[in-house]
């Protein structure tokens, strides 16, 4: 399904993700078929094809390159995923991504900051984010997984929770939606009165896998 394209025009060039490192994003986030995952700057879709096909869930990709949405519409029609993966060929700025439970993001740390103020205000509490080598400045990542990748280069991917992670809500207790989130997916960084720990080095994890 397409949109028509509006917005102010490319924030950043697409970097791709390799796949081993969008399925250890998507297993940190325990993406299901229960959530909608939004990937931003989908460039050829990868994300929301192994999301969709892999784990079941419904994604919206939103890429403002009119070539790449066709990539992406191609792809999901060959796979017989375009009931599942919803193409936005817009600017991510201008999107209201408030049915999102989960969000993609492979942008750079000047954007990702631009974009914590939307993050907050549209995404509900326990929504799920995923940066990929650049964090949300300001905000507090429940995990770090480091990893290199295929290509022998080192990646790190931040996992953040509305309600836990973003500075509106960092508060020393966490409310029972979030709580519940956190005890379900069984993440470091979180004690069992509901407090947050000051996890530093601790929530970074190294794989050579």
């Amino acid at each position: 399904m397409y949109r028509e394209y509006r917005g102010n025009g490319k924030l950043a060039p697409w970097i791709p993700s390799t796949k081993e490192v969008i399925l250890e994003a998507l297993r940190i986030a325990n993406i299901s078929v229960n959530d909608v995952l939004y990937d931003l700057g989908a460039g050829d879709g990868r994300v929301t094809i192994i999301a969709a096909k892999d784990f079941g869930a419904r994604c919206v990709a939103v890429e403002i390159d009119d070539k790449l949405c066709g990539v992406i519409y191609s792809t999901a029609k060959y796979y017989g995923l375009l009931d599942r993966i919803k193409i936005l060929c817009s600017d991510f700025l201008s999107i209201d991504m408030s049915d999102a439970t989960v969000v993609y993001m492979y942008l750079y740390r000047s954007i990702n900051e631009m974009l914590a103020e939307k993050l907050e205000k549209e995404l509900g509490v326990g929504a799920r984010i995923l940066t990929i080598d650049f964090p949300i400045p300001g905000w507090q990542p429940i995990r770090i997984k480091r990893l290199v990748d295929r290509t022998g280069l080192a990646r790190t991917i931040f996992f953040y929770i509305i309600g836990a992670s973003n500075p509106r809500a960092l508060i020393k207790h966490v409310n029972p939606v979030t709580r519940e989130v956190l005890s379900r997916m069984g993440l470091p960084g979180y004690k069992e009165d509901g407090k947050i720990e000051d996890t530093g080095n601790k929530a970074a994890e190294t794989s050579m896998d």
